[in-house]
């Protein structure tokens, strides 16, 4: 459940077939971190994107904010990252780029970003 703090009530409800371990907003879209995924959606629950990542047992994952936005995420890869750039198009989101790298010899535990 997302609460709204202004309204003082329950604003979404987010459920799927498996456990949710983070969430996060960016624009009109939320992010749900998932053990072995990040799910991209829109705020009317409509998939835009999902990443597969390696077991993340935390859903880690980081969103920059503007009209082009940045999710970064595990990679499949233990150590390894992915950053997905994008766009709010007319109808939902445009993914504009993705790129991978190596952060670590071992496992990501924590990410950020700034704008």
């Amino acid at each position: 459940m997302i609460w709204d703090d202004k309204k003082q009530q329950p604003e979404y409800h987010v459920q799927y077939h498996e456990p949710i371990k983070s969430l996060s907003f960016s624009n009109d879209m939320y992010i749900v971190g998932k053990e072995a995924s990040i799910m991209c959606m829109t705020l009317d629950h409509k998939p835009q994107i999902e990443i597969q990542t390696c077991i993340n047992q935390k859903g880690i994952h980081a969103v920059s904010y503007g009209q082009e936005f940045c999710v970064a995420t595990t990679h499949r890869q233990p150590g390894y990252f992915q950053l997905t750039w994008f766009k709010q198009a007319e109808i939902g989101f445009q993914t504009l780029k993705s790129i991978e790298g190596k952060a670590h010899d071992n496992a990501i535990v924590c990410m950020a970003l700034n704008h």
